[in-house]
Parts: structure tokens; sequence; C-alpha cells
């Protein structure tokens, strides 16, 4: 290894895992100084984004698990830093930073009025900072924007109780500023909206709900169209991508929410009921369940792409060791009490 020249070994390593380039750390100082690197770090996240490689599937229910996209076979626990908060997380080309969105909101004894506070964090000035207020009422508390085109996507109203037709609005992560999102032109608006992405192009979902009566929970769906944003920002651009409609082998559902193409790009993994995973057949139109080990009963699914960047918050670390040590503070202070107590009985 040592005889091959310094490009090459820095084009292999850039195509392996994340772990195993963690390791790979100890080899030698050279290499952990490449590793480590800001050049290094964008060029591999650069080859996972290009090639689909290091994709895996974010599960969450009261905790985090993590599975490999193409793997599929079993779901592995994860720390969880974020707790359920609303948020996004995405990269700022302009001004090459990686930032984090944490959105708060409030609302006020007028079941129509609330208010947010929204804080943006980024990793190259390591600090926090307070943006003006969201001010659209979120949708759905499920606790991340969905990134595409270096912008995070929320499904929003103007108000809780507002009878307004849901739009979508972007926050940019490069002017930190908010926009709506053009929407085509359906020919029937009553449906539930939702948004995705799929390999970076940004998804919408429209659910048409069945108006039969005594349809019940998990069997309201009358049918999914996905829709897919070709080119970013521009109306004209949707395009009806597939149509999921309840079968024999998919049965009814109350939602399907699209995650992923599949190896082969001629099959879509889709989040059915937050119970399961099916793969759809964009050609043959037919779908099959997908058995993944370790998977919880109810869940939530992201797909992630496994990255050496890197969020060093000292101010988070440093709010967590205080904790710790009030929290060292109060049991020694338990204990010592407790041990008075006790002597004063023997006694």
């Amino acid at each position: 290894m040592a005889r091959l020249p310094w490009d090459l070994i820095v084009d292999i390593l850039r195509r392996l895992p994340v772990k195993d380039l963690l390791r790979y750390r100890c080899v030698s100082k050279p290499w952990c100084s490449l590793i480590d690197g800001p050049d290094f770090i964008k060029k591999h996240l650069s080859h996972s984004m290009e090639t689909f490689s290091n994709t895996g599937i974010v599960l969450r229910d009261c905790d985090l698990r993590w599975v490999d996209l193409y793997a599929l076979d079993s779901a592995v626990k994860l720390s969880d830093p974020m707790g359920y908060i609303i948020f996004g997380f995405g990269y700022d080309p302009i001004n090459d930073d990686y930032k984090l969105v944490r959105m708060v909101q409030f609302f006020g004894r007028d079941s129509d009025s609330f208010d947010s506070e929204v804080k943006v964090y980024s990793a190259k000035s390591n600090t926090w900072k307070r943006i003006s207020d969201f001010p659209y009422y979120l949708c759905y508390k499920r606790g991340y924007g969905v990134l595409a085109s270096n912008a995070l996507h929320w499904v929003v109203s103007q108000t809780p109780e507002s009878d307004i037709s849901k739009f979508i609005v972007a926050f940019d992560l490069v002017t930190e500023e908010y926009r709506e999102v053009p929407q085509p032109d359906y020919v029937d608006e009553d449906f539930h909206m939702n948004v995705e992405v799929l390999r970076g192009s940004l998804c919408m979902l429209c659910n048409y709900v069945s108006d039969d009566p005594e349809a019940g929970w998990g069997s309201r769906s009358h049918h999914v169209d996905i829709w897919v944003m070709t080119e970013y920002g521009v109306k004209e651009s949707w395009t009806k991508m597939f149509t999921v409609v309840p079968s024999d082998a998919i049965g009814s559902f109350d939602h399907v929410l699209p995650l992923a193409y599949l190896k082969t790009g001629d099959e879509v993994l889709l989040n059915h009921n937050g119970k399961k995973f099916i793969s759809y057949d964009l050609e043959t139109k037919e779908a099959k369940n997908v058995i993944i080990t370790g998977v919880p009963d109810y869940l939530e699914a992201y797909i992630c792409v496994e990255s050496l960047v890197g969020l060093n918050d000292s101010d988070m670390e440093i709010s967590w060791k205080q904790g710790c040590e009030t929290r060292k503070k109060k049991n020694n202070q338990r204990q010592r009490k407790k041990k008075r107590q006790s002597s004063g009985k023997k006694r």
C-alpha cells in the first residue's frame, strides 16, 4: 500500500464506508490527517451522494434505528441527539457550511393563534443564532424538514383552523429566508398533502381519502398520487410519477410514503401505514413486502447518508456536562442526607 500513489490511496478511501474510515484513522498520522481533513470529508460525501452509497434508513419511534438501504436486513439502534423537536439539517454550498435548524411553535389561548421560534446552528462558526419567526402553522409535527435543492420543506397552512388549502414552504439554507413553493395544477384538490424527497428531487404526495363512511382507520385511502419536481422551483416541471392504489398485494392503507429507489432504480421503497415496508415496481405496478428484523411496530422512516461531517457544538457539550454535574451534586446531597438520617435513627 505504501508504494501506491497518494492520489490513488485517496481515491480508494473515498469509496469506503464511514465505519471503516474511522478505524483506518489509526493506520498512520498521514491517514488520520487525511480522513479528518475538510477536503477529504467533502470528497467522501460527494461520492456517496453521486453513487447513492453509504445510504440508509433512519427509523424513529421511541428510539432511533439504522437500516442499510441496499441490504435491508436488520435495524441497529442509535442514540438520539435531537429529542423530538422540529428540526432540519443540510448543506449551504455558497458559504461551505452545514446548518442545523431548530423550530418550536407555541399556541395561544385562541385556537387560531400561535407563535414560533427558529434558531440556526452553523457548524462552520460553531454558533447558534435566532432568525425571523416562522410565519406559518406546521400541519405535521413530524420533527424534520425535507431537504431538496439546499432548502428544507414543510407542509403548512396559514393558521391551525384555516380552511385554506395546505401549501409547501421552503427555508433556504443559503439566504436563511422562507419562500412558498409553486404547486402543479390539480384536477381534484380534495386530498391530504405531504412532502418527501427521491434522489434529491422534491416529491409531493396527494392522498385521496375514501368517502366510504364505513371505511375504518388504516383503510381510508382511495389512492395516492406521487408527484416529482424535476426542475426545482419551476411549477411546470411537476410530473406525476406514479399512483398507488389498494390491492391484494399492498392491502388497504391510510397512507404510503416513498423513501428511496432500490438498487435497480425500477423499484421504490414505500413506508406502508408506518407499520411495514413494501417495494413497488414502477414497470409492472406490482408490490411486495420487505421484511427487516428489529423494526418497531410503528415507525417513522427517513433516508440518510452516512458521512464524516461532524457537529461540534461546544455549547451543547458544556450544557450536557453541566447537567451531569448538577445531577451528580444532587445525588451526592441525597446520599449524605440519607446517611445523616440513618445515623440519627441508630442513636
